[in-house]
């Protein structure tokens, strides 16, 4: 039985034998057809011809043998440079990468190529794939490339490539507004104040005025454009073109503190205790401070006692929590609470890590790194509350989601920097507020307010 078996096997080997002999043959007579191409390409090239040496080339590229890669690419990259195909030179360099055959300096090359062409996305991606193939165990996490997995707190591996990627990944643009002086800032509207009668009105970010300056207190208005003002000696709930609707009624209102959506804001009273109000009717509960929500918790200090309040707010026993400018505490996970005299950083899961500083800035929306101060000096921690920046600056305000951070320098001004901790020079500014998104209100030379917009990859 076994001998039939072993004849009907026959046929089939012979059959494969065949084939394997065919395809060599047929691979063998490629090469030769390849070879042949690029001795009549050389010739040329010997005479700087490229003109009629690279499309033979590329003839021989395009039959897919062994010899493909390693004898005819290197020889149609060399013809290109020297016949000056800039563009196709760098289509077969961004087909190495992506085929893992480049080399380190091809994909700055590349970059550098599509930072020249203007598309700057393209370039950073490609130095993102350059850092996460070479140095992806030397970045730590908090450089905002999705993929890297270095330890925080670890100096900034700095080398060609993240050089280059901080020198491309922002793109700055300043809007003047020419106003003397701004209030409070967030994505959608700002409150500015006139200068000779001291009141106050409401802008787009745009620089659109909404409203005459008729208020003399006056709350940002919130996502949804209402806002709390004092006009005359009325305290209003109004949209943000100035439109009443709701009137305070209650004489114990001495300042208006927040408005949160359509029908809810946050006053003082004359007690010197806050409290909501719905359609600007008090509630009955008093509060030493009443923090506005962010990422689903909100800063309550009531009795003297701070906490977060929020349904996955963390217990934290804290003697402050630590909120920006419009009253937010929670921030990119994390918060700053005050135990034993110091600020320390905290997480959602209650977590509080050990590194103890003189004073905190909340994180940004999405940011990486946090302003914090040590010996009286400011500079900035990642999420593990590991300091990242030294502590050298006068004063500092929190990294935006973006990767950019602003410091106030022995000079007296203000100015960008970015996770390497390079001071950007090409601006500088006689004050900066915290960042809102990506924007940041700046006085600009001539005591001018303007809005500071950093984009990052994809943003511009």
């Amino acid at each position: 039985m076994s001998k039939y078996r072993f004849l009907l096997i026959i046929p089939f080997i012979a059959v494969m034998l065949l084939a394997w002999y065919i395809i060599g043959s047929n691979d063998g007579t490629k090469i030769k057809n390849q070879r042949e191409l690029l001795e009549q390409a050389a010739a040329y090239a010997g005479d700087k011809v490229y003109v009629k040496a690279v499309p033979l080339v590329v003839e021989a590229y395009n039959i897919d043998t062994d010899i493909r890669y390693t004898e005819i690419e290197p020889i149609l990259m060399e013809y290109y440079l020297a016949g000056d195909y800039r563009d196709e030179y760098f289509s077969i360099v961004n087909d190495r990468i992506k085929g893992g055959r480049a080399e380190r300096e091809e994909y700055l090359a590349l970059a550098e190529y599509f930072f020249d062409e203007g598309e700057r996305t393209k370039g950073l991606d490609i130095l993102e794939k350059a850092m996460l193939k070479y140095d992806a165990d030397k970045l730590p996490a908090y450089y905002g490339i999705e993929g890297l997995d270095g330890v925080g707190g670890e100096t900034l591996y700095s080398d060609e490539f993240t050089a280059s990627y901080e020198e491309h990944r922002y793109a700055y643009s300043i809007e003047s507004l020419s106003i003397t002086e701004i209030g409070e800032v967030n994505k959608s509207y700002m409150t500015v104040r006139d200068s000779e009668t001291g009141l106050w009105a409401l802008y787009s970010t745009s620089g659109k005025r909404l409203t005459d300056f008729i208020y003399s207190q006056a709350t940002v208005p919130s996502s949804n454009g209402y806002a709390a003002v004092k006009l005359g000696d009325e305290f209003l709930l109004v949209n943000s073109k100035g439109v009443r609707y709701a009137l305070c009624r209650d004489e114990g209102v001495t300042e208006v503190i927040r408005a949160e959506g359509e029908n809810r804001s946050i006053v003082k009273c004359s007690d010197g205790f806050m409290y909501r109000a719905e359609d600007m009717v008090l509630t009955e509960k008093s509060y030493d401070y009443y923090g506005a929500q962010s990422e689903g918790c909100r800063a309550i200090c009531r009795d003297g006692k701070w906490y977060l309040s929020g349904d996955d707010a963390p217990e934290i026993s804290c003697d402050e929590i630590k909120v920006n400018r419009a009253g937010e505490a929670v921030l990119s996970g994390r918060v700053f609470i005050k135990q034993g005299g110091s600020y320390k950083l905290a997480d959602m899961d209650g977590t509080v890590y050990d590194t103890a500083f003189e004073d905190a800035r909340p994180f940004c929306s999405d940011g990486m790194l946090a302003a914090v101060k040590v010996n009286g000096k400011w500079g900035f921690a990642d999420k593990s509350g590991n300091i990242v920046i030294d502590c050298r600056y006068d004063d500092a305000r929190s990294f935006c989601r973006t990767g950019a951070g602003m410091v106030l320098c022995d000079d007296g001004y203000w100015r960008l920097i970015d996770v390497r901790g390079t001071i950007n020079e090409k601006y500088e500014f006689y004050d900066a507020r915290e960042f809102v998104g990506c924007t940041a209100a700046v006085l600009s030379t001539g005591e001018k307010w303007s809005l500071l917009t950093v984009s990052g990859k994809g943003d511009s």
